[in-house]
């Protein structure tokens, strides 16, 4: 399979409207990591494509997204180099130490020259209190060595879960919106969010595993406490497809609030804001 990356130059990156030819085939995916910090390079030249993707906020953008790895064989400067690209847009590189080792790990993997995804973040954006400027930058959430991802199963439904479900299971994104154990009503959410943050501390019920350790770096990057399991101290439980009776029975003798996917989306917004 050729991936065919037009480049107008021999020592610069390539210009933002470079051509990019991409596969039909879905890319492989690989091994993501709890948070978004290996550093890409090249970002500076690609100012205009991230703003585009990412958009304007004087308080710079939080914008988390998939990026896709493209090797660029026939490209002049390196021909080890790979493409970071979002959204069909080329916005970096990998480091130039990183992509030979990257390709050599793709080799070794059986998906040599494969284009491939994983999470990506972009930041910064915006201007300083002195006037300057903080570029966009680009950060990705990639295991290293690079390994193809494991996709783990989501806990089995419990009998009364099934039950509640007709036997019909949810899937995460269903779930998010709508669990399958009521989360808290629009009244006990606002007063909620009108209450201080510091005290809480929430645990992830019924979600696999890869989820439930992306919520809790969420959850821990605005200050919020995360447990493992239902303790004294817990206030908050976010309610996933597969949540364990026990767990759930627990939270509530303890006055614990349950709380949907988009419930802690909001409540972890919320806090930032009062933050920034």
């Amino acid at each position: 399979m050729a991936v065919a990356l037009t480049m107008h130059a021999l020592r610069r990156p390539a210009p933002p409207d470079t051509p990019i030819e991409l596969p039909a085939e879905p890319p492989v995916r690989l091994q993501g990591r709890r948070w978004c910090d290996f550093e890409i390079a090249g970002e500076s030249h690609y100012q205009e494509a991230l703003a585009a993707i990412a958009g304007h906020d004087p308080q710079g953008v939080n914008f988390h997204c998939e990026a896709l790895l493209v090797p660029e064989p026939d490209n002049h400067s390196d021909p080890n180099a790979v493409a970071v690209v979002i959204e069909g847009r080329r916005v970096g590189y990998l480091r130039r130490e990183d992509a030979a080792d990257y390709g050599a790990r793709l080799e070794a993997l059986g998906v040599e020259g494969r284009p491939t995804a994983c999470p990506a973040y972009i930041c910064g954006g915006f201007i300083t209190e002195d006037g300057d400027f903080v570029s966009y930058g680009v950060k990705l959430g990639l295991a290293w060595p690079a390994e193809i991802e494991v996709k783990a199963p989501a806990p089995p439904l419990s009998p009364l879960v099934r039950a509640r479900l007709g036997g019909a299971p949810l899937s995460e994104e269903e779930a998010w919106h709508t669990p399958p154990v009521p989360p808290a009503d629009a009244a006990e959410f606002r007063r909620l969010l009108s209450g201080g943050f510091e005290q809480h501390a929430v645990c992830f019920a019924g979600w696999s595993e890869g989820r439930m350790d992306y919520l809790a770096a969420v959850a821990r990057s605005v200050g919020l406490g995360v447990r493992g399991a239902v303790t004294e101290d817990l206030t908050l439980m976010c309610v996933g497809p597969a949540p364990p009776d026990e767990d759930v029975e627990r939270a509530r003798s303890q006055g614990v609030t349950l709380i949907s996917g988009d419930q802690l989306q909001e409540l972890v917004a919320r806090i930032a804001s009062d933050t920034a």
